[in-house]
């Protein structure tokens, strides 16, 4: 299941992994979480309707020093399903919602800021489900904003720009066999140059036949 973005769909995504000892996979809790990249004073939304079980958002302190791993704002919401979710690194003051309010998907939580953890602004999302009373943290996708489908070429003209390609190869392997063209670029079905051509014609064949069945 996607998600919708936890921020309006103009801002475009990116995505940062944190390393060494802060590093998401360090902790069962947090494994699977997602920092989105993002400037200061962006709306952060729900993905997920739900009721919000808690908050903070007192804190103005940020850095790189364990001592602030305790100071991020945040909104916590628990869903319909029973699953969780943490929005971390709001500014202060900037949560507008509180305990026990009922939200839907969409619905504003606040806007990011710089506390807590983190070296550059970003949201760090998480979701998680409880076992006992221990959390664990659950894979997740969300939606493309419209900045990442802008980017993207349109589906119908990426596969004629491939078939083109395809069908060209395929007539310059041809090509490449036949006597005349062999006289004349010396190349023969066992040589080097054959080889490259007939591997190009696959990729781009592959590459043309998934997306027409995607």
């Amino acid at each position: 299941m996607k998600y919708r973005l936890p921020f309006p769909e103009t801002v475009e995504t990116r995505i940062s992994k944190p390393k060494g000892e802060y590093a998401h996979e360090n902790f069962p809790e947090s494994r699977h979480a997602v920092d989105f990249l993002l400037d200061v004073g962006t709306p952060i939304l729900a993905v997920k309707g739900g009721t919000v079980v808690k908050t903070k958002s007192d804190s103005n302190e940020w850095g790189v020093d364990k001592k602030f791993a305790e100071k991020a704002n945040y909104v916590a919401v628990k869903h319909g399903d029973g699953t969780y979710a943490e929005y971390l690194h709001l500014g202060k003051d900037k949560v507008v919602v509180r305990k026990g309010q009922k939200i839907k998907a969409g619905d504003l939580l606040g806007h990011s800021g710089l506390t807590g953890y983190m070296d550059k602004p970003h949201l760090h999302l998480n979701l998680f489900r409880i076992e006992g009373d221990k959390a664990i943290s659950i894979p997740y996708e969300v939606q493309e904003s419209e900045k990442d489908r802008e980017r993207k070429p349109p589906k119908g003209r990426l596969e004629k720009i491939l078939g083109i390609m395809f069908i060209v190869g395929i007539g310059i392997y041809l090509l490449s066999l036949s006597k005349i063209t062999g006289n004349v670029v010396s190349i023969d079905k066992t040589n080097l140059y054959s080889s490259i051509i007939i591997l190009i014609v696959l990729i781009f064949g592959g590459i043309w036949i998934f997306l027409r069945n995607r």
